[in-house]
């Protein structure tokens, strides 16, 4: 979690208190089962008050999991609504 925010705070804009939707795009290295839920709210909880000031800012979301065994790694696009 950690090692999450150092990149976060390095890329992240925070927004302050508006309404935003989010996706997701996360690349794993193999095709082992991973549960998309747990994934999301890692997500969301490690960019509270990097990105967005509160998870509860973001009243959508949609995530996407693939396999990129050269370089897993997560994408994160957001919108104001």
């Amino acid at each position: 979690m950690k090692a999450t925010r150092v990149v976060l705070e390095d890329h992240g804009v925070l927004c302050d208190s508006e309404p935003l939707a989010v996706a997701f795009l996360f690349y794993r290295p193999n095709h082992h089962k991973v549960d998309g839920d747990n994934l999301v709210k890692f997500a969301l909880d490690v960019a509270q008050g990097i990105l967005w000031r509160n998870d509860n800012q973001v009243l959508a979301h949609a995530a996407v999991i693939r396999v990129d065994k050269r370089s897993p790694r997560t994408a994160i696009g957001w919108a104001r609504l």
